[in-house]
């Protein structure tokens, strides 16, 4: 891959460590149906992208490449498994767990994560395993077989569901044709791996387009839904539904094919993407922070300010405290 190919990477995924920032920061106001849902349901709209795109990027850099099965396992949970150990019992500890109690920790952390947002450490055990079936298939299968696999992919998880379930449908096509086995997050690292090849200058407002289009009816769409039922549905918000695939495919094509910046900007883009890990597990205190401690939350005025001004005051305290702790020898590993 070229060297700007690889910034591009890095730029998708700065760009994403701070949607899924205003993700949270927003999603704290969705269920109050006030006078703030309108511009949260907006802002949250265009940032629905952020994990597809973390998915996105692993699969181009993990399927395009040969790599032994244990060595693979290995160091993918040596990256993933001291992060999901450091930063539970960190949560943990914020939440009253006792340190004395280890038994109920470790409890705790099998059950599921101890703070909201860790699902996603949980998630990328099962996303790894699923690498080398992917990779096969990538590599060895052909176009059109790989073609057949996505299609059949987009429609099982992501446009069926969405469209029974809005227009109330009761047949279940899925369970009476049996097609579970196009379920699943995990094909996004497949549709990241075939769009690596697409990140040129020309996909760049093609795609720019297409995320704006795709954002718009997913804020469109979950307007609508709110008005219908009079309280706010998180149908058209999921990871797997059409509109936000459409909106990742051109967000990782518009991003994704950004050119390297002769100024302080790269150094910045490269930083922020090796601490992508890192910010995302502590943005979460750092909201708690703004709230209690600092007082300013989505109560302090209109969503239109109070959502964009708390997620950058977030994510340059999460960075700056990522970076920190990247310099330290021991805890690394954790960011």
């Amino acid at each position: 891959m070229k060297a700007e190919s690889h910034y591009g990477l890095d730029v998708i995924r700065a760009v994403a460590s701070f949607l899924v920032v205003v993700l949270h920061v927003a999603a704290g106001g969705f269920y109050r149906f006030d006078d703030n849902w309108f511009a949260i349901n907006l802002y949250d709209s265009f940032v629905r992208v952020a994990v597809p795109l973390f998915l996105m990027v692993t699969g181009v850099l993990l399927l395009n490449r040969e790599q032994p099965l244990a060595s693979f396992l290995f160091r993918r949970a040596r990256r993933v498994l001291p992060a999901l150990l450091f930063w539970s019992a960190v949560y943990a500890y914020f939440q009253g767990y006792s340190v004395t109690d280890l038994a109920g920790f470790v409890r705790r952390l099998a059950t599921g994560p101890v703070q909201y947002h860790l699902w996603y450490l949980y998630a990328l055990f099962g996303i790894y395993a699923f690498v080398p079936v992917m990779r096969a298939v990538h590599l060895h299968a052909s176009v059109a077989e790989n073609r057949f696999f996505l299609l059949m992919w987009a429609f099982v998880s992501c446009i069926w569901p969405v469209v029974a379930t809005h227009f109330n449908f009761s047949y279940d096509l899925i369970d009476v044709y049996w097609l579970h086995s196009f379920l699943g997050m995990a094909v996004y690292l497949l549709v990241g791996a075939h769009l690596g090849y697409l990140l040129r200058r020309s996909n760049r407002l093609p795609g720019f387009a297409l995320f704006a289009l795709s954002a718009a009816a997913v804020a469109a769409a979950t307007h609508y839904r709110a008005l219908q039922a009079g309280a706010p549905d998180e149908l058209f918000y999921a990871y797997l539904s059409p509109f936000v695939l459409l909106g990742s495919i051109g967000a990782f094509l518009f991003l994704g094919a950004a050119q390297r910046a002769d100024s302080w900007i790269s150094p910045a883009v490269r930083m922020l993407s090796a601490h992508s890990l890192g910010i995302y597990c502590v943005h979460v205190l750092f909201i708690d922070f703004t709230r209690e401690t600092l007082g300013l939350s989505l109560s302090s005025g209109s969503a239109w300010w109070t959502v964009p001004v708390i997620s950058v005051l977030v994510f340059a305290l999460a960075a700056a405290t990522a970076w920190v702790i990247g310099r330290l020898p021991l805890l690394r590993r954790v960011v």
